[in-house]
């Protein structure tokens, strides 16, 4: 995959995976994928480590499965 697909794809994928993945106490979400865009686009190094962990906690994680 081209480098400039996969940034695409990221750059789609992590406000609609973290609205969906991270939720309040009330099983809510946090915020909403607007908010996750902003968020990405002030600290992105944190945005990237959430995505990376909801990805894997998804069952999204590829490599992850095989392993286990």
């Amino acid at each position: 995959v081209p480098l400039r697909e996969s940034i695409t794809f990221a750059a789609a994928a992590l406000p609609m995976l973290l609205a969906s993945c991270v939720l309040d106490a009330d099983g809510k979400q946090l915020w909403t994928e607007a908010e996750w865009q902003i968020f990405g686009g002030r600290h992105p190094l944190q945005a990237v480590a959430l995505f990376n962990v909801a990805w894997r906690l998804a069952g999204l994680d590829q490599a992850a499965n095989v392993k286990n």
